[in-house]
């Protein structure tokens, strides 16, 4: 999962996906997140 969140934030950051497919990645990464605990920053992307 670490290597999925990985990849999710940096796709985001750089800005390489836009439109539905960022929003899409935006709510994935948001529940890997949320299933490693880290509750702060899945609602920050949910």
């Amino acid at each position: 999962m670490n290597e999925g969140r990985d990849w999710l934030e940096r796709a985001i950051k750089v800005g390489i996906i836009d439109g539905a497919p960022r929003a899409k990645a935006l709510t994935n990464l948001g529940c890997i997140a949320w299933q490693q605990g880290d509750y702060q920053i899945a609602g920050a992307y949910t």
